[in-house]
């Protein structure tokens, strides 16, 4: 094979390398911390910020929201508002029974296309 096809073959590799990403971060956006209340932990008697998590989408076309902690599935949820968000005070009692318990990797995920995307 000459320079020039592997030149040319190089090049059409990494345009296609490129536009995997794009469209990758094109779908995706981001997890964040959009607000936190404050609870007591009677244990100690100190104040414990527990934020409300919100998941943003870039795109349209999904019908469920998946919260995940620690690769563990803790909300299925729908599309609609109440779906994107993740207060962890709800999860305080329910899912877990101490504040350290919620410490953890938190992140959403939509059904958009039948292909899974993480936020």
């Amino acid at each position: 094979m000459s320079a020039s096809h592997q030149y040319i073959y190089g090049v059409i590799h990494a345009l296609i390398i490129c536009y995997v990403l794009l469209e990758f971060f094109q779908q995706t956006s981001a997890t964040e911390v959009t607000e936190s209340s404050s609870i007591v932990n009677n244990s100690t008697g100190t104040d414990i910020l527990l934020p409300l998590l919100t998941c943003h989408a870039k795109y349209t076309g999904y019908k469920e929201v998946r919260w995940y902690k620690d690769y563990l599935l803790i909300k299925n949820g729908s599309s609609n508002l109440s779906g994107h968000t993740l207060s962890l005070d709800t999860l305080l009692g329910t899912k877990f029974e101490h504040p350290l318990k919620l410490q953890g990797y938190y992140w959403c995920e939509t059904d958009y296309a039948k292909q899974p995307n993480i936020h």
